[in-house]
């Protein structure tokens, strides 16, 4: 009985593994293509019933699969069943997926009434926790498939003195006042701090209700005018196209438009045009989506929460939600900084991290030094005040920030060029640490900030690492060292969802989770 069943099994599998592909093919369809900006609804949820058929299928016929297993089998059929069970393993994540996704995106498209979202333009020249102040938004409106821009504006026109965060957002936030400084939109390294925060806000502002969060930096700004081509705005005299997106956005806007309400009024109308060239004909095929706007997600530039658990769900498994959530007994590195100088210096900033861990297995703890280089590649002169003026009175092209961290470590010591400092900054975020001290980086100069930490840790299982990305103009370079008080060095493993294992340091452009075990 066991052999006839593998036999069927081995016979199916062809088909099985046909159809999974045949799945991922049709959500890449003309179903979720759309024209015109509306995306066919009933396209859409025809094709519910062969995804979820194709994953009910899959993940029956893995069970069958285990359950036919035996020493009896005869050597080839044994071979056919470890194929055909290697073969539905590595597709069933994507029909999963893609099942989801098919359950999912109808709603997100309003087929149960109206959403509105609010869509936050970040400027990671001008850091804040999230990447950067929200210095545009727009509104966009979803009704029965049909995507709509209804508003726009930039951060002052959210402006409202009345509203106060209560006592359930981290004090971090709260202190930020983002309710009379709207650009503060993303002063948190959480997402979800973030959408909740800005629904609050935003309905205090405008008298509207939104039904979730999307934030996009100017990288991702640029990957969308990837997918449109060139952007003309009626009255200018040039062109926005995906080769100059990026050093237009980041830097060129400033030199062109030095005015600041000619530049907000020129990047209102440019967030129209792309729209519409976005929403004209035929929408991007969902490959091509992927393609150009993946390995932005990534990175971290694009994010979106809702406030419906279903989605958000899907939005993590996307890597989209941007939630602040580390794997308990983890250590953590999380580095960022806030611009304080009022201008866009952080188009000029590096930084460079080193983490040396002492680990002491018999007492379960950890010592560590948090080593922070900050080193400012600009000028004194030659670029707009915008760029180089700094409002707490330091010289032209001085930049000048918060950092911090986040540890569940304590912090024994903070110091700044070797002299040792107060810790300017202390408070948590969620069961994290925050600390951290004010920094002034002087054009063409850099600046070393040293954290000392320790504390308990559980290293049973080897030492954990989050590390937490902030997706700045230039990402962190970081290096790891691990040894532990016998003096053992402790390894890297390669994970395929960590920042792979390598000599030196790395570039950081993503939260990840590193595993270091000892050295046998």
């Amino acid at each position: 009985q066991h052999q006839r069943a593998a036999v069927d099994l081995s016979a199916a599998g062809g088909e099985l593994t046909s159809l999974a592909g045949d799945v991922t093919s049709l959500v890449d369809s003309d179903a979720l293509r759309g024209e015109d900006g509306r995306i066919d609804l009933d396209q859409l949820e025809a094709l519910e019933e062969p995804t979820q058929r194709a994953r009910d299928n899959i993940e029956q016929t893995l069970e069958v699969a285990a359950s036919v297993r035996s020493p009896w089998l005869v050597g080839l059929l044994q071979d056919r069943i470890a194929d055909l069970e290697e073969r539905l393993t590595d597709v069933q994540p994507s029909t999963d997926l893609a099942a989801d996704v098919v359950e999912v995106l109808p709603g997100l498209l309003g087929a149960d009434g109206p959403r509105n979202y609010l869509l936050l333009l970040l400027t990671p020249s001008e850091a804040r926790e999230l990447g950067g102040i929200s210095g545009s938004w727009a509104e966009i409106g979803v009704d029965d498939g049909q995507i709509a821009l209804t508003d726009r504006g930039r951060s002052d026109d959210l402006v409202d003195w009345t509203v106060r965060l209560d006592e359930s957002y981290p004090a971090s936030y709260r202190e930020s006042l983002p309710g009379p400084n709207p650009q503060n939109y993303a002063s948190t390294p959480d997402m979800a701090v973030a959408t909740r925060g800005t629904e609050e806000l935003y309905r205090a502002a405008r008298d509207k209700e939104i039904d979730g969060v999307i934030t996009l930096d100017t990288d991702a700004l640029a990957g969308v005018i990837q997918l449109t081509g060139p952007i003309t705005v009626p009255g200018y005299p040039f062109q926005v196209t995906p080769d100059n997106a990026r050093q237009f956005l980041l830097y060129d806007q400033y030199d062109v438009f030095p005015d600041r309400d000619e530049r907000a009024d020129y990047l209102n109308a440019l967030i129209d045009e792309t729209f519409r060239e976005l929403t004209t004909g035929a929408l991007p095929r969902p490959q091509a989506v992927l393609t150009t706007l993946g390995p932005l997600v990534e990175q971290d530039r694009i994010r979106m929460l809702t406030f419906d658990d279903d989605e958000n769900e899907l939005f993590t498994r996307l890597g989209l939600d941007g939630r602040l959530e580390v794997a308990e007994g983890s250590d953590v590195v999380g580095v960022f900084h806030s611009n304080t100088g009022q201008n866009k210096l952080d188009a000029y900033l590096e930084r460079t991290v080193d983490y040396d861990v002492e680990l002491d297995w018999e007492s379960q703890t950890v010592s560590s030094t948090l080593t922070v280089d900050l080193t400012s590649t600009a000028s004194s002169a030659g670029k707009p005040g915008i760029v180089l003026a700094n409002r707490e009175g330091y010289p032209s092209g001085t930049n000048s920030a918060n950092l911090f961290v986040l540890t569940p470590l304590e912090v024994d010591a903070v110091r700044v060029n070797g002299q040792e400092q107060p810790t300017w900054v202390v408070q948590d975020e969620g069961d994290l640490n925050r600390r951290g001290v004010p920094v002034v980086i002087p054009a063409g100069r850099s600046v070393t900030v040293e954290f000392l930490l320790s504390g308990p840790l559980d290293l049973e299982e080897g030492y954990r690492l989050a590390v937490l990305h902030q997706p700045l103009v230039v990402d962190d370079q970081l290096s790891v060292a691990v040894v532990d008080t016998d003096g053992v060095t402790w390894t890297e493993q390669a994970d395929e969802d960590a920042i792979a294992a390598e000599a030196g340091p790395r570039t950081v452009t993503r939260t990840s989770d590193l595993l270091f075990l000892a050295n046998e």
